[in-house]
């Protein structure tokens, strides 16, 4: 069981992680079980290349393809905010090997994730989060 201080400075460090894509940011830390900084930092790396299906993805709420349709359905603005500005808009789905909508979604959703849990681990490397 997690200590009340350490449940204060997750949200701390929720809020302090929040900058650009900062909705889409929070709602995704919210999702995922982390101890320490270290143990976040390594969970990201860790799921980087499972959402750029490399491998499985490990963090339960994004672990199949119906948690990861369901995460789109909840927050695709958040998701359109996130890709706004990469070239995931630019690229016809044939291209991207993608040939339903559904897959569209699921797809863009984990291309969005991946690209958040590099900005996270950006921050903790970056910037002193406390």
């Amino acid at each position: 069981m997690q200590k009340f201080s350490l449940i204060v400075e997750k949200d701390d460090i929720e809020k302090k992680l929040s900058g650009k894509n900062g909705p889409l940011k929070r709602k995704f830390l919210e999702q995922v079980e982390w101890n320490t900084l270290e143990d976040l930092k390594k969970l990201l790396e860790d799921n980087i290349r499972g959402f750029n299906n490399e491998i499985p993805v490990s963090i339960d709420n994004y672990s199949n393809i119906h948690d990861i349709y369901g995460f789109w359905e909840n927050n695709m603005d958040l998701i359109d905010v996130c890709l706004d500005g990469t070239d995931w808009f630019n690229e016809i789905p044939k291209t991207l090997g993608i040939i339903s909508v559904k897959q569209y979604c699921i797809e863009s959703t984990k291309f969005a994730l991946g690209k958040i849990c590099k900005e996270i681990i950006e921050d903790l490397t970056v910037k002193p989060v406390i």
